[in-house]
């Protein structure tokens, strides 16, 4: 009986170990999602996102970087500017399509681009209104990538969102780590956390204009 509840108990309580500190708060296995001898690999990765929503709202209080009013009036006529032409060309679009299948057209493709858009028609009129919350949001986040990078520096990748400054939030979070307010309590853990934010970017940024943090809603459009 002993030996079961034992073995019963092990589980829970290695799911309660504490594998990390952050700001002084206790990280369990259970909140990155990994038990001792697992790959750590996804691990890592929840709790460099746990780190990071701690770690970011600091900095930006820190530094200032708070969406303004006006920051967010911008994005929000951008947004609306962005979204009536989008649907104006997909109108088009579809009356097009209308026309030729009327007309005959036997091409699958075609069908299935009209269903298409007929499907995102009838999600746009399901969205809710934009949140000026989401805006402050995203230029936040703009602002806190153009700052790290101009405190810190390094490696810069490229996405689809634009350049993310990988090595400056290495450099964000080797500095916490130095002051004692992020320790990884786990080894492999630990070698796996830091392994990760010193490797490339997939994409790396090999030319000026690549490093360019100009909020992608203020930059002139592509002709």
């Amino acid at each position: 009986m002993r030996a079961l509840l034992l073995a019963l108990l092990l589980p829970c309580a290695a799911w309660a170990q504490e594998v990390a500190r952050v700001f002084g708060t206790p990280v369990t296995a259970a909140q990155v999602n990994w038990k001792a001898g697992e790959p750590p690999a996804q691990a890592a990765r929840q709790l460099r996102e746990l780190v990071l929503k701690e770690v970011t709202p600091r900095f930006i209080a820190q530094h200032k970087l708070e969406a303004t009013p006006e920051e967010v009036a911008a994005y929000a006529r951008w947004e609306a500017e962005f979204k009536r032409g989008d649907e104006q060309r997909r109108r088009t679009r579809l009356e097009q399509l209308e026309r030729e299948l009327a007309a005959g057209s036997a091409d699958p493709k075609k069908r299935e681009e009209r269903d298409l858009l007929l499907r995102l028609r009838n999600f746009d009129g399901q969205l809710p209104p934009p949140s000026p919350q989401v805006h402050a949001w995203w230029i936040e986040a703009f602002k806190l990538k153009k700052a790290l990078y101009e405190k810190y520096g390094g490696r810069v990748g490229i996405t689809k969102w634009g350049p993310d400054p990988v090595g400056a939030t290495e450099a964000l979070l080797r500095e916490h780590e130095r002051r004692g307010e992020l320790v990884i309590l786990e080894a492999a853990l630990a070698r796996e956390f830091w392994e990760s934010l010193a490797r490339e970017p997939r994409m790396p940024a090999t030319k000026p204009e690549h490093i360019d943090f100009t909020y992608f809603w203020l930059k002139p459009p592509v002709r």
